[in-house]
C-alpha cells in the first residue's frame, strides 16, 4: 500500500506541474494535448515512483531531497520533448512550478514525520491532498503574473528570472538536505518554514520582476510616442523603418507637411495651433485605419508607412482632406511626397529624403 500512496502523491504533484506548464505552453505542444497530458503524467509518475521503489528494495538509504535534481531533469527533459519551447522558458516554468509542488511534498513529508499514529506514506498522502484542495485560491493570480513575465520581449528580464528561480530552488533543496539529516522534531518544523519562506520569496521576486517589467515597458512606450498628438515619434519612425527594410517587404512612405502652419500659430496662437495639429492627426488616423502607421516627425511634419497595394487609394484620400473638425480656423492644406521601397531606395535615410524632395516639389507647385 505504501507504494500506491507514494504513486498518488507523485501523480498529484505531476498533474500540478503539468497544469502549470499547460497554462503557459498549451499553444506550443508538439502533439495533441490529451496525449501530452497522459504521457507526462504516466511517464513521470512511473519513473519517479520506480526509482523510490528500487532504492527501497535495494535498501539504499537516501533522502528524498537528494533525488530532487534527478526529478528536475526528468520533468525538464519531458517538457523539452513534448513542447516546442526553448530551454530557458522550460527551466523558468519548471523551477517556478517546482518551488510550489516540492514545497507541498516537503511539508507533507515533514508533517508525516511528526505523526506516529498512522502509516507514514498514508500521512503524506492525506496532508498532500488537503494542501492541493486550497491551491486554486492563488494559482490563477500567480499564473497570470508569471505569464506576463514569460511574454516579456525583454531578454534580460526572463534571463534574470531564470537564474533567480533556479538559485532559490537549489538553495532550498540544499538546506532541506542539511536539516533532514538532523532528524529531530525541531528540524522537521524548520524544514517546513524554509519552504514556506521559499514560496513567499518566490512570489515577492515574481511581483518585483513583473512591476519592473511593466514600468520598463511604460517608459519605453513614452519614449516612442509624441505627447501632444499621441502618435509614434521620430525615434519610433527610424526603428520601425529599419525593421521594415530588414523584412524586405515592399512598402510606401508618405511625407506630409502642413501648408502655412506657422501662420496659424502667428494669427491665432499656439493653443489653436496645437488643436489644429491634434485634429489633423485625428483625421489622418481615421483615413489610414489599422493597416498603416502614422508618425510625427517634427512640428508640422508627419510620416505614414503603408503597403504598396494600399498606397494609391490612401494617397487619394489624403489629398482630399479639405477641412478639420472641431476647429474654427480654415484648413490650409498639406503637401505630400511619396517614396517606395525597394523601388526608390533600400536605405531608410534615402527613402525619407526622396519622400521629402517629392513633398517639397508638390508644395512649390501649389504655391
Amino acid at each position: 500500500m505504501s507504494l500506491i500512496y507514494l504513486m498518488i502523491v507523485v501523480i498529484q504533484a505531476t498533474v500540478a506541474n503539468i497544469a502549470f506548464a499547460m497554462y503557459h505552453l498549451k499553444n506550443k505542444a508538439r502533439y495533441p494535448m490529451n496525449f501530452v497530458v497522459v504521457l507526462l503524467t504516466l511517464s513521470s509518475a512511473l519513473i519517479i515512483t520506480g526509482v523510490f521503489y528500487a532504492l527501497e528494495t535495494m535498501e539504499v538509504s537516501t533522502s528524498f531531497y537528494l533525488l530532487a535534481p534527478f526529478i528536475t531533469l526528468i520533468y525538464i527533459f519531458l517538457y523539452l520533448a513534448l513542447f516546442n519551447s526553448d530551454t530557458r522558458e522550460v527551466i523558468n516554468i519548471y523551477t517556478f512550478a517546482g518551488i510550489y509542488t516540492f514545497s507541498f511534498i516537503i511539508i507533507s513529508v515533514e508533517t508525516a514525520e511528526l505523526i506516529k499514529s498512522i502509516d507514514f506514506y498514508l500521512a503524506i498522502l492525506i496532508v498532500h491532498t488537503i494542501m492541493y484542495l486550497f491551491v486554486a485560491i492563488f494559482a490563477k493570480k500567480v499564473n497570470r503574473h508569471f505569464k506576463a513575465l514569460l511574454l516579456s520581449e525583454e531578454n534580460t528580464t526572463t534571463h534574470n528570472m531564470m537564474w533567480l528561480l533556479v538559485s532559490l530552488f537549489g538553495v532550498t533543496i540544499c538546506l532541506n538536505v542539511i536539516f533532514s539529516r538532523v532528524g529531530t522534531s525541531v528540524s522537521h518544523v524548520i524544514l517546513m518554514f524554509i519552504w514556506i519562506a521559499a514560496v513567499t520569496l518566490s512570489i515577492n521576486i515574481l511581483n518585483h520582476l513583473k512591476n519592473a517589467n511593466i514600468q520598463q515597458r511604460q517608459l519605453l512606450s513614452l519614449m516612442r510616442y509624441d505627447t501632444l498628438t499621441n502618435t509614434l515619434n521620430r525615434d519610433a519612425l527610424f526603428d520601425d523603418l529599419q525593421e521594415l527594410v530588414e523584412r524586405k517587404e515592399s512598402f510606401a512612405i508618405f511625407a506630409i507637411d502642413l501648408d502655412d502652419f506657422t501662420s496659424v500659430n502667428d494669427d491665432f496662437g499656439h493653443e489653436t495651433g496645437d488643436t489644429y495639429l491634434v485634429n489633423f492627426v485625428k483625421q489622418l488616423k481615421e483615413i489610414i485605419g489599422v493597416d498603416s502607421q502614422l508618425y510625427r516627425r517634427s512640428g508640422d511634419e508627419f510620416i505614414i508607412t503603408t503597403n504598396i497595394k494600399n498606397a494609391p487609394y490612401l494617397l487619394t484620400r489624403l489629398r482630399n482632406i479639405k477641412k478639420l473638425d472641431n476647429i474654427n480656423t480654415e484648413f490650409l492644406g498639406a503637401s505630400i511626397g511619396v517614396a517606395k521601397y525597394p523601388e526608390d531606395s533600400e536605405n531608410v535615410k534615402e527613402l525619407l529624403h526622396i519622400a521629402d524632395l517629392d513633398m517639397y516639389e508638390n508644395k512649390k507647385r501649389i504655391k
